[in-house]
């Protein structure tokens, strides 16, 4: 996959401030795409948490891009497309989430006109009941014409 950008989309925190397993999947995911930029997109902190998990794990402070107002998915695309139009009009990317989330985050990707993949990072089998019932919620809210 060749893209400009990877977009990790937020997935929430620990207590302690650190990104949870899986958003850690997300950012350890983004990290082997080898992408020049790397946006990370959350509000509540989690875009803060993301880049400093990122660059822990060798990822360069200057090629992460910060996207701390996001709410929902559609506000991470919608910022993020904002931010990769900054830099390169048009690019293409990547956008990081979990395997479970991509459907919709594709469906959202194409109704904004982002040009790009979606790809899922693994999720540990404890998160999936959970993992499943908010997502089922939040397909059902985008159908119904939501946000989402």
């Amino acid at each position: 996959m060749v893209c400009e950008f990877a977009v990790v989309l937020g997935a929430g925190l620990r207590p302690d401030g650190a990104p949870a397993p899986i958003l850690a999947a997300r950012l350890d995911r983004a990290r082997g795409l080898g992408a020049p930029y790397v946006v990370v997109s959350g509000g509540k902190g989690e875009a803060k948490a993301m880049r400093a998990y990122l660059t822990d794990h060798g990822v360069s402070p200057a090629s992460i891009l910060l996207e701390p107002r996001s709410r929902n998915t559609e506000e991470n695309l919608r910022f993020s497309r904002e931010l990769m139009d900054e830099v390169s009009p048009g690019a293409r990317c990547v956008i990081v989430t979990s395997v479970f989330h991509v459907p919709r985050t594709q469906m959202l990707a194409r109704r904004l006109g982002i040009q790009g993949d979606v790809i899922g990072a693994p999720v540990p089998p404890r998160f999936w009941p959970g993992a499943l019932l908010r997502e089922s919620a939040a397909f059902v809210k985008f159908l119904a014409g939501g946000a989402a």
